[in-house]
């Protein structure tokens, strides 16, 4: 734990605020060095998994090939092997034919709201807008308050 200082001058608030952008020069350095690091390892990565993925799906399309030539022989729809199952499931996916805001619009026509997801939320943005005397009503209201802040001098060490 480090030992617990009293600041007491406003030389003593400067000194502070440049121990705090030493320390944080320190910690951007760190943090550099660990993207870096995290970047080349994501790089190699990739560069080892690309084939193994390539082959993967060389064999999945080979399994298929094969298995669509033998649909006669699996158990319904699928065969259970050693090392895995085999199969085909029916998937029904929604295609749509025209362009999305026209869809909402056949939708709205045709009553069927259900198929419409509507996000509501509250902007905070537009209520700075308002008067106090309207936000009330809707019970809301501002509250005025002081952050406290530190801004560094940037690059300054000395």
């Amino acid at each position: 734990m480090m030992p617990q200082k009293v600041i007491a001058t406003w030389d003593d608030v400067d000194k502070s605020l440049k121990e705090i952008s030493e320390i944080t020069n320190e910690i951007k350095a760190i943090e550099s060095d660990l993207s870096a690091k995290l970047a080349e390892a994501q790089e190699m990565a990739v560069k080892l998994t690309t084939p193994l993925k390539a082959k993967i799906k060389l064999l999945e399309e080979r399994i298929k090939s094969f298995t669509e030539t033998n649909m006669h022989e699996l158990n319904g729809k699928s065969k259970k092997l050693n090392f895995g199952q085999v199969g085909f499931r029916k998937s029904v996916k929604t295609e749509f034919l025209v362009k999305v805001d026209e869809l909402i619009v056949l939708l709205k026509k045709h009553k069927m709201l259900d198929c419409i997801e509507i996000k509501e939320s509250v902007s905070k943005n537009s209520m700075k807008r308002y008067t106090d005397q309207e936000l009330e009503r809707v019970n809301v209201r501002r509250v005025a308050q002081e952050n406290f802040f530190i801004k560094l001098t940037k690059g300054k060490t000395e």
